[in-house]
């Protein structure tokens, strides 16, 4: 049986190896995190936390994501999923839509897949065609 700290740690090379190979640049893990409390990794303007549990608590885990940002003056980003499902990113509305464009009228938080999280690391200022990318990026 894997220990959660394995566990954890299989799933954040899991995804930095799927960041990489889609952006063409190395994410490494934090390797101070767990002495400093600071995020998995950065990328860009983001700080990216990483979790693979089966009983989700993403409540728990977007305030820690929040936290670790504001520590490093980035945003949060917060990739996880289950066993043998797909894995999925959530972002503020905020961050999301100043990307995008639009207007955040509540202070919700968006859920999309990790291709399009992917997007919103890979290219801060794009504003057209959010759906044709799909067709050129990588897909995990």
């Amino acid at each position: 049986m894997i220990n959660s700290r394995t566990k954890g740690a299989s799933a954040e090379r899991e995804v930095f190896k799927i960041i990489s190979d889609c952006l063409g640049i190395k994410v490494e893990r934090n390797l101070v995190q767990t002495r400093e409390g600071g995020s998995d990794t950065t990328v860009g303007d983001w700080a990216i936390e990483v979790k693979r549990q089966e009983t989700l608590s993403l409540t728990t885990w977007w305030s820690q994501a929040v936290e670790q940002a504001m520590r490093v003056n980035k945003k949060p980003m917060l990739i996880y999923r289950k066993s043998r499902m797909p894995w999925k990113v959530i972002v503020s509305a905020q961050d999301f839509i100043a990307l995008y464009g639009g207007t955040v009228i509540f202070d919700e938080l968006i859920e999309v897949s990790l291709s399009l999280g992917i997007r919103l690391l890979s290219n801060p200022h794009m504003t057209q065609d959010p759906q044709g990318w799909q067709n050129k990026l990588c897909k995990p």
